[in-house]
């Protein structure tokens, strides 16, 4: 645009500002299993068609997030299904519920939980009632990791990419574009293997990123 930015600072995402007493504690206590959340978007890949039901990338991306779902509940854990985004969203969460139903997958009792989110208050509640999230809504990434959530990110947008390689879990971010199951499944398994030292690691790097953005709005008020 031709602006002189040369001296200029980046800062993290005015999300990572939200105030402490607003973020719901993680739901640890009393879990039988663990469970992991599966966030959905509306991906139709690159200059994908708008009707998704004809869209073979939607449908690839669909089965096998399903394929997903079935071996954490071959493996007796829960499932949770969360999306970030009720205008865009709400179809594709309809879409993999029935996937799951055709599947048989629906027919275990309490295994797989789909609950309506209207605010960001239930979004967060949401995604503080798993130990585990696949995600590739972006804010979805950043509320995750808020809570200090382990999450593996599925990214179709270099903003997801950055943020990721930001706060040093590159390891744990894969394209979104042809999906492959086996290394979303290898993901999942690094991601419950080192999970506590995640959760410590990702606690301090967004305690940085709020000292980061208290410091940008003491210069911006300064400029009032």
């Amino acid at each position: 645009m031709g602006l002189c930015h040369g001296c200029d600072s980046v800062y993290p995402d005015l999300a990572f500002s939200l105030q402490s007493s607003l973020l719901p504690a993680c739901q640890s206590v009393g879990k039988q299993r663990p469970v992991f959340g599966i966030g959905l978007k509306d991906y139709l890949g690159l200059g994908g068609l708008r009707d998704r039901h004809n869209n073979r990338t939607y449908c690839d991306y669909l089965n096998t997030l399903g394929d997903l779902a079935a071996w954490l509940c071959g493996r007796n854990y829960m499932v949770r299904v969360i999306i970030g985004d009720v205008s865009y969203d709400s179809g594709v969460k309809q879409d993999f519920m029935e996937l799951l139903h055709e599947r048989g997958l629906m027919n275990q009792e309490g295994q797989i939980v789909n609950e309506p989110v209207f605010t960001v208050k239930q979004l967060l509640s949401q995604i503080a009632a798993v130990d585990f999230l696949v995600t590739s809504r972006y804010h979805n990434l950043v509320l995750a990791l808020m809570l200090n959530q382990p999450v593996v990110c599925l990214s179709d947008h270099g903003k997801l990419e950055s943020l990721m390689a930001e706060i040093g879990l590159t390891e744990y971010c894969l394209p979104l574009g042809n999906l492959d199951f086996d290394n979303v499944v290898d993901r999942l398994v690094r991601l419950e293997t080192h999970a506590e030292a995640l959760k410590v690691y990702i606690k301090q790097k967004t305690e940085a990123y709020r000292r980061t953005l208290e410091e940008q709005y003491r210069l911006i008020s300064k400029c009032v």
